[in-house]
């Protein structure tokens, strides 16, 4: 037997490359050799466990490459070292010897026991066994036969690990979202001088106003303290004065600039503004529009009141489309129910301090001039006095005056060397037993001036102005007739002029007049102004000028009335 040739056959055997000869070529070694077919056996065998060690080094390949995928190369490596190895081992196994020569002793040769049935390997087709031929008559004794093989079961294609799964989908990143355009903040003005407690209120939050800041177009600002003033200058020019308690903003939009008061006092000087697009200031129920005028604004919960010192404006009420022309020196009341209409204003020059009590209820009075910081007038003993549709009623002795010294009179009297007291008063009763005060500026005894209803001569009106020629009680005392006063409404005014004249006024008719000498030089800036002292009726109006009225705009103040 050519074991080389053997060998050849049986590795194209198992590789699945033997021809057709080649084929017919080992079934006759396997039918002419018992030792060939024992050969052939183990080679399977042995080929078969190598197959097997293969696999199982490809299943721990695939167990790593689930656990750790940076094992993949390494265990591919240790699969083909181990396939390496049982290559090795079937190599250095011995060979069987050759056939004995016919004649030798041989013992018999044992059937080598059958190998585990192993994982089916992938082969071709087995050789179907080839029968032995009769013994030889020389050959003594024969040999037992060697079984042949059984067939191999078909080959079965190798197994393929399962692919690893797919790896989640990358979601692309998302792109950050564009910021919005900035839009450019106008500045509309700036702050020339602040007050008390004043904030400004931005679309970032509220901060406190400061002296030169700026304010931009949106911007609130508020003066909520009952001594809160803001002075702002506009940048066409335009000036404001908010009064305390005032809220008030300035929009830009296409059509021109537009200023919203929504509560307080607001005195505007506006600058000269385009035809095309005049000023509108907005209330809750009304709007005014102006090419340019010096006017004033205040709104209360019941009502709002423009007043135009001078220029023009136009206003016209939210609920209605008629519009109103308002000229210098004219005034309109918008009020649920009343009509809208223009009506001469009161003297506004040299007005100094002027309190309507018409604003009711509540405990404060304010100071509705116009003029430097506001003058509001706190009222206390509110259980002796009652609010009316005109005006406020004392019933017993009450508290009404300033928080402290009304400097700005004191000052603007001393100036000019002149005043003007004004009231519009209805008396509870003609005559009271002691001096009963209208409006003073004083510390009792101690006094600036005082308008009053006289103590010594029933049913007459009084004046005192303390003078560098007088005592510190004012006197003497300027008294008008007797019976001056009754109980009805009554519009009294007291004036002293720069050459000492003065003069007191009832209902448009003089009373009384002399001349005091003397300036104002010996005024105290501390005296607080206080209204209706230890007085019983209805008071409507009251006002101070730095300036002495003359007949005709004492008459105008007559006839114009409380309104």
């Amino acid at each position: 037997m050519d074991e080389d040739r053997l060998f050849e056959l049986l590795e194209g055997y198992v590789e699945a490359t033997l021809d057709e000869p080649g084929r017919k070529d080992l079934e006759t070694l396997l039918a002419s050799s018992p030792r060939a077919r024992q050969v052939f056996t183990e080679y399977l065998a042995q080929h078969a466990l190598l197959r097997k060690l293969v696999v199982q080094a490809g299943a721990r390949r695939m167990v790593r490459r689930e656990r750790r995928a940076s094992w993949r190369r390494p265990a591919a490596w240790i699969a083909a070292a181990c396939a390496a190895g049982a290559l090795a081992a079937f190599l250095w196994i011995p060979r069987p010897s050759p056939d004995p020569e016919p004649g030798l002793a041989a013992g018999p040769v044992a059937p080598s026991p059958e190998p585990p049935p192993p994982p089916p390997p992938p082969a071709p087709d087995p050789v179907p066994p080839v029968a032995p031929p009769p013994p030889s008559p020389e050959e003594t004794p024969p040999s037992p036969p060697v079984p042949a093989p059984p067939p191999l079961p078909p080959a079965r294609p190798p197994e393929v690990p399962p692919a690893p799964p797919p790896p989640p989908p990358r979601e692309d990143p998302v792109p950050p979202r564009p910021e919005p355009p900035r839009r450019t903040v106008a500045i509309v003005g700036r702050l020339e001088k602040v007050a008390g407690e004043a904030f400004v209120a931005t679309a970032s939050g509220r901060t406190r106003a400061a002296e030169r800041q700026e304010i931009s177009a949106g911007d609130r600002l508020e003066t909520p303290g009952p001594e809160s003033l803001i002075w702002v200058r506009c940048a066409d020019g335009t000036r404001l004065e908010l009064g305390p308690q005032t809220s008030v903003r300035e929009e830009h939009e296409e059509t021109g600039r537009r200023i919203v008061l929504d509560r307080g006092l607001l005195v505007a000087e506006v600058a000269r503004q385009p035809a095309a697009s005049p000023l509108l200031i907005e209330t809750p129920q009304a709007e005014t529009r102006t090419p340019g005028a010096r006017l004033m604004l205040c709104v209360t919960p019941d009502r709002e009141r423009v007043e135009v010192r001078d220029g023009r404006v136009r206003l016209s009420r939210k609920s209605e489309k008629g519009p109103v022309d308002v000229a210098a020196d004219s005034h309109v009341v918008v009020a649920r129910g009343a009509p809208l209409a223009a009506k001469p204003s009161r003297i506004h020059d040299g007005l100094v301090a002027l309190w309507r009590f018409d604003g009711g209820p509540g405990d404060l009075v304010r100071d509705l001039s116009g003029a430097g910081a506001p003058l509001d007038l706190e009222i206390h003993g509110a259980r002796n006095i009652a609010w009316s549709p005109d005006g406020l009623v004392l019933k017993s002795w009450g508290q009404i005056g300033t928080a402290h010294g009304a400097r700005k009179v004191a000052e603007a009297c001393r100036k000019s060397r002149e005043i003007t007291l004004e009231a519009w008063v209805v008396p509870a009763k003609p005559s009271l037993p002691h001096e009963s005060v209208l409006i003073a500026m004083w510390d009792h005894p101690a006094r600036n001036f005082s308008l009053s209803q006289a103590a010594g001569t029933p049913g007459a009106y009084a004046a005192t102005l303390r003078t560098s020629a007088t005592d510190a009680a004012a006197r003497p005392v300027l008294v008008a007739p007797k019976g001056t006063v009754e109980p009805r409404l009554a519009h009294v005014v007291y004036s002293r002029a720069a050459n000492g004249v003065e003069r007191l006024v009832v209902n448009g008719v003089p009373r009384a007049a002399s001349v005091r000498g003397g300036d104002f030089s010996t005024w105290s800036d501390s005296f607080r102004l206080v209204v209706g002292v230890e007085w019983l009726g209805e008071i409507r109006l009251a006002a101070v000028y730095g300036r002495a009225l003359k007949d005709p705009e004492v008459a105008r103040n007559f006839k114009v009335g409380t309104d």
